[in-house]
């Protein structure tokens, strides 16, 4: 079964409230959501328990958080912290490396 607009719509409003505003990330987080409802939908849920369900699946995926890495002042979904950790840690450890070598030398 498919969603409406406005159920989908309903969907995004949750991610503006979870502040998900990474747009490539917010689209496919959103199409995971959608998937996630319609699968409810067809075992009979209705869409504001499939809904819930969801909600409480994708929620800790988007509790605020921040790291070290980043600085404990910056905070954004757990999700986007757990990417962009993934993704600069290996430059912040070379980067670190790089400049403990350059200060001893």
């Amino acid at each position: 079964m498919e969603l409406t607009k406005e159920q989908i719509q309903q969907v995004e409003r949750y991610l503006d409230k979870k502040n998900f505003d990474f747009i490539d990330l917010k689209v496919e987080v959103l199409d995971h959501m959608v998937s996630d409802i319609e699968s409810f939908l067809v075992n009979n849920y209705t869409f504001e328990n499939a809904f819930k369900i969801t909600v409480l699946k994708w929620n800790p995926q988007l509790k605020e958080s921040s790291s070290w890495l980043f600085g404990i002042g910056y905070a954004a979904p757990k999700l986007i912290i757990r990417k962009a950790k993934k993704s600069f840690l290996k430059w912040y450890i070379l980067l670190t490396i790089f400049g403990i070598t350059l200060f001893l030398l």
